[in-house]
C-alpha cells in the first residue's frame, strides 16, 4: 500500500468498525476494515498493517498511526491490537500516553499564555 504521507509523531486510539467479511463482487474476503479513531474520525486499515497474524474482531481495541493513503483518504498504519498479555502493548500505551501528556502541555500552555491578568 502506498503512504502518501503518515503522522508518525504520535499513536492513536481506537475501535475497530468491522474488518474483512465476504465480497460477493470479487468472490473472495476482504482484507480491510475500518476502525473509528478517539477523535471520531473513521479510517480505513488493511491487513498488511496489523502488528499480529490475528484477524480483529468487532470493536478490538486498536492503537495505531494516521496517515493519507494512496487514495488521499485517512488511513490507519501500524494497526496494534491491544492485549492485556501481550507487552508490546504495555510499551505502546505507555507511548500513546506520553504523547497526550505532551499534547495537553501544550495546549494548557498555550491557553496560559493568552490569559491576561489586571
Amino acid at each position: 500500500m502506498a503512504v502518501n504521507s503518515l503522522d508518525r509523531s504520535r499513536w492513536y486510539l481506537g475501535n475497530v468498525l468491522w474488518f474483512g467479511g465476504y465480497n460477493s463482487k470479487t468472490d473472495r474476503e476482504n482484507n480491510f476494515g475500518f476502525i473509528s479513531s478517539e477523535n471520531g474520525n473513521e479510517l480505513f486499515f488493511h491487513k498488511n498493517e496489523i502488528s499480529r497474524s490475528h484477524t480483529p474482531a468487532d470493536n478490538t481495541p486498536v492503537l495505531f498511526r494516521e496517515g493519507t493513503g494512496k487514495n488521499g483518504k485517512p488511513t490507519a498504519f501500524n494497526v496494534h491490537l491491544l492485549d492485556k498479555t501481550d507487552e508490546k502493548t504495555a510499551e505502546l500505551l505507555i507511548q500513546y500516553l506520553r504523547g497526550i501528556i505532551e499534547q495537553s502541555v501544550v495546549l494548557w500552555r498555550k491557553g496560559y499564555n493568552s490569559v491576561s491578568y489586571q
